[in-house]
């Protein structure tokens, strides 16, 4: 969050004279949930509050299932990160993961370049220290699944229940036939925010979310 406020401060966003909508799509949306949390109870420091009107999430990766912390803490035992689609660096990869996610033929070609070309000067581990980061399973270990999912789902009430109680808008978009996103996520964000949250189901996946949107 510290890169998103610091460049929110680098163009004026946080000087408090303009309201600031809040987007973010997949771990972006976790960023964006977050964020708005942070900058609305007052815990952001005061020269660097952004004045947040309105959260919107695109598929947010709010929620991660009991399966695919158990492959990640997998991963994690055994090695092998450079294997995972996600981690992908080179344009062939790039297209791998993004036929995965449920983009057209076509948007795969175009986008892996330029997917491929933002890993370029990247660490190798990065993904994987993205991840855990937003799993919080450095946290956890072998057996803890439950507890780490269960983490997880506290943390999402109670960013929810902060935007709650300021009637912060917050607009849920995801896709029916969503493939990585728990398909909770939508019910666990309007349950925690109440009634100032909205909620949109677009037939397909996430991707299908990105390009109506």
């Amino acid at each position: 969050m510290s890169d998103v406020e610091a460049f929110c401060a680098a163009v004026g966003a946080s000087d408090g004279t303009v309201p600031v909508d809040l987007v973010g799509y997949s771990m972006g949306g976790a960023t964006a949930f977050a964020l708005a949390a942070r900058h609305v109870n007052g815990s952001a420091p005061a020269a660097s509050r952004l004045p947040v009107r309105r959260v919107a999430l695109l598929a947010p990766a709010l929620l991660v299932t009991q399966e695919l912390y158990a492959m990640t803490l997998s991963v994690q035992r055994h090695g092998g990160v450079e294997r995972c689609v996600y981690n992908y660096r080179t344009e062939a990869e790039a297209e791998e993961m993004l036929r995965l996610v449920g983009y057209a033929e076509p948007l795969c070609e175009k986008l892996a370049p330029v997917l491929a070309w933002g890993r370029r000067d990247q660490p190798p581990d990065l993904w994987w220290k993205m991840w855990r980061g937003l799993g919080g399973v450095q946290a956890f270990g072998e057996g803890e699944v439950d507890a780490a999912v269960d983490a997880k789902r506290a943390a999402l009430a109670s960013s929810g229940s902060v935007l709650a109680e300021a009637a912060t808008p917050v607009l849920v978009v995801q896709g029916s036939a969503e493939l990585v996103v728990d398909a909770s996520v939508p019910r666990e964000v309007r349950r925690a925010v109440g009634s100032a949250c909205d909620v949109a189901t677009l037939e397909g996946s996430a991707t299908a979310v990105t390009r109506r949107t």
